[in-house]
């Protein structure tokens, strides 16, 4: 594999996500991380209730901070797929897929 310091798309030819899109797909994302975090903390408190407190909220916060770079996602947060845009790195145009800590600082 070659590492180049040139852009793997060309950066002009990308559209930024208008305001109202991102609000969209921000809002779903925090709909589902609730929801991730309400289903797994209700299916453990049935075994243990601090337990199925404790791993909703981790849950709920893994989604949220990382949503936008899980592999399997390929780059987008279940939102962002929703209304069709992605994140991408502003040096490369390429998504940020597997690269956790540059999402946890996106988020935080």
């Amino acid at each position: 594999m070659e590492i180049t310091s040139e852009p793997v798309v060309d950066l002009r030819d990308l559209t930024r996500a208008t305001p109202f899109d991102r609000l969209m797909a921000r809002i779903i994302d925090r709909i589902l991380g609730l929801l991730a975090g309400i289903i797994l903390g209700a299916s453990i408190s049935t075994v243990h209730e601090t337990a199925g407190i404790a791993m909703g909220i981790i849950a709920a916060l893994a989604y949220l901070f990382f949503k936008d770079v899980f592999p399997f996602l390929e780059g987008q947060s279940i939102g962002k797929k929703a209304m069709g845009i992605k994140v991408a790195d502003a040096n490369y145009g390429t998504g940020i897929e597997g690269q956790y800590l540059k999402g946890f600082l996106r988020e935080i």
